[in-house]
């Protein structure tokens, strides 16, 4: 008070970046200035005083509105995760009168037209992922077959109004009901949440408050453990994170770049969508977020971006007056784009019944026991598909029991662009005088000695 310093106090936990004084009674303050300051290690590496703008952020296309076949005019519609193929879109629709009791929140999906790329007219999921309560879908693995769904359900099926996260596995032709995700030392401080999964299943990224946030929401990782469950989260940090909310994070099938959304670094709405790349397997490095341009961010909120393997489309959300919530498509350019990938897809066989067939799909760099990731074939269809980033020489391997399995393998160094490459996999079961085909066996050239990286389909 006129220049001396009459009280000190211990900061209280704070929210977010808003500051402002409790006035109690007849109690009168005037302020000649307010003045904030935050330790040096806590403050984010970029200059918040700029748009540390992504390049060729020209060259983005023009937001297209997905039309009347998933966006209605007096409803929002959030949440769009689109599938790897970029053939099924999912979304959220709210307080829609055909969802599950007309009340909260449901999940709707439409699937592509493949003759002139539009929308189908979207259907609502069903149970049991759709209840009376405040039902959305967080990921839709590249296989297809497993889903991560916002809040808890209990056995029967009906909300647990509750926060957290479930996981749901397709069975036969539906899916099974979600059971909770155990996340070791889970909790959030805020009202809202978000999550994300990598395209291997391995890495989990929410969105949430707690007591080492910066601010707002800040992004933490889990790891899955060997019993399924899921490591403490741990804060990314200011490569990150800003006093402001992160969320809307989506991990791109290249695994290696993060869109996200934020309202803590410059630029020219009040959330607006950024990217950054992983730098190293700590996930805890990232390269400097770049806002993703004014074709891409609006004066209002913009988030959710989801992207297909291909790269070529973005799906996101925007919000206008006129319309409320909708889901939009932007096409891409070279530099906003995921590292290329490999889509395998494919059908798995009964070799002698010729019928589809389920089985378990995993991945190794060629050589190596190490599995890099694993998909599921449709119990149905017997279809499966499963995306490999470039760098590396693949092996992919179906199995099942009391089958032999068969391994394909895929060269991927070199790669350049997405591409997709159809192998259909036929189990033969195990039995006298069955035959199977060994794609992965090699030899020196000109000699009989095998070479190393043919070991694991030997073993």
């Amino acid at each position: 008070v006129n220049g001396e310093i009459v009280h000190t106090m211990d900061a209280e936990k704070h929210y977010g970046k808003k500051c402002g004084f409790y006035i109690y009674k007849n109690s009168k303050i005037e302020v000649d200035y307010f003045k904030i300051k935050q330790e040096k290690d806590k403050l984010p590496k970029v200059d918040l005083n700029k748009i540390n703008l992504i390049t060729d952020a020209d060259k983005f296309g023009e937001r297209i509105n997905l039309g009347p076949n998933i966006n209605t005019a007096k409803y929002d519609e959030k949440s769009p995760i689109i599938s790897a193929s970029g053939k099924s879109l999912f979304f959220t629709r709210e307080n829609y009168p055909q969802n599950t009791e007309g009340i909260k929140a449901d999940i709707w999906k439409s699937k592509i037209n493949p003759v002139d790329s539009s929308w189908g007219e979207a259907k609502n999921v069903g149970r049991p992922w759709n209840n009376k309560g405040l039902n959305a879908l967080i990921a839709i693995s590249t296989d297809n077959n497993t889903a991560l769904l916002g809040n808890l359900y209990h056995e029967s099926g009906e909300p647990k109004n509750e926060g957290g996260l479930s996981i749901s596995y397709r069975k036969d032709k539906t899916w099974t009901i979600p059971k909770k995700m155990e996340i070791k030392n889970y909790y959030n401080d805020d009202g809202y949440y978000g999550f994300c999964l990598s395209p291997d299943g391995k890495v989990l990224i929410c969105s949430v408050q707690r007591d080492d946030t910066y601010g707002d929401k800040d992004f933490y990782v889990c790891f899955l453990q060997s019993d399924s469950t899921w490591s403490e989260p741990k804060n990314i940090g200011r490569s990150l994170n800003t006093i402001g909310d992160e969320g809307t994070a989506f991990v791109a099938s290249d695994g290696k770049t993060l869109y996200f959304s934020s309202d803590g670094y410059q630029g020219y709405g009040k959330h607006d969508i950024y990217m950054s790349r992983r730098l190293d397997d700590t996930w805890l490095n990232w390269s400097t977020p770049q806002n993703l341009g004014p074709k891409v961010n609006s004066a209002n909120s913009d988030a959710k971006f989801s992207v297909p393997a291909s790269g070529e489309y973005a799906y996101m959300i925007s919000y206008d007056e006129s319309t409320e919530w909708d889901i939009y498509k932007i096409k891409m350019p070279e530099s906003a784009k995921p590292f290329p990938t490999v889509l395998v897809q494919g059908v798995v066989y009964n070799k002698e019944t010729q019928l589809p067939m389920s089985a378990t799909i995993t991945y190794s760099e060629l050589g190596s026991d190490k599995i890099l990731g694993r998909a599921n074939s449709d119990p149905e269809t017997g279809q499966f598909q499963l995306a490999l980033v470039q760098g590396k020489k693949y092996s992919f391997t179906a199995v099942r029991e009391n089958f032999m399995a068969e391994h394909y393998n895929f060269d991927a160094t070199n790669l350049k662009s997405y591409k997709e490459y159809i192998a259909d996999m036929y189990l033969a079961p195990i039995k006298k005088g069955a035959t199977i085909v060994m794609n992965n066996l090699f030899f020196v050239a000109n000699k009989y000695e095998i070479l190393p990286n043919s070991y694991p389909e030997l073993d």
